[in-house]
């Protein structure tokens, strides 16, 4: 089966909004569902999140709040920034128990929720990796020490939020 080129696919995306008058959220929903799907699914094949990814998501988040008319003030982003540097970053240079892609990738996430909301989906992506791993260590389907990939459960995370919050 061949592939579709990655910018045909997310080209289609403006046709519906134009044409079709969906509202601008359901475009980000389609949008941040179809990448967050393709990245969750790359992590857990390869245990990489690919940086090609991140910067769609990344210009993404920023043509959809031009879209909705919403522009975040400074430091709703900046605290989400701080929030993700504060929380990962140690965890990434002293554990190395998280890699850089989810890092990058929450980051990036930052555009499309503010500080309130990021907080949240990282809590419910912990939450989430939490009861899968302790399942699987129950199970005797990993070690204690095993990897996880950890892109799949912040995209359920952000997904959540980012539908759920007004």
């Amino acid at each position: 089966m061949k592939q579709i080129p990655l910018l045909i696919e997310i080209g289609t995306l403006p046709i519906y909004y134009f044409y079709a008058g969906i509202s601008a959220k359901f475009a980000g929903v389609i949008f941040l569902l179809f990448f967050l799907l393709k990245i969750s699914y790359i992590d857990y094949k390869t245990y990489i999140i690919p940086d090609k990814m991140l910067i769609f998501i990344t210009l993404g988040g920023l043509i959809h709040h031009y879209l909705k008319n919403e522009f975040f003030l400074f430091y709703d982003i900046f605290f989400a920034v701080l929030f993700i540097s504060i929380v990962f970053l140690p965890i990434y240079f002293f554990t190395d128990s998280i890699g850089g892609g989810d890092i990058k990738l929450s980051y990036a996430l930052c555009l499309w929720l503010p500080y309130p909301f990021i907080a949240e989906a990282i809590f419910l992506a912990v939450l989430a990796a939490s009861f899968v791993g302790i399942y699987l260590l129950l199970k005797d389907k990993c070690a204690f020490n095993s990897a996880i990939p950890f892109g799949p459960f912040i995209a359920l995370g952000t997904l959540l939020v980012f539908i759920f919050s007004n």
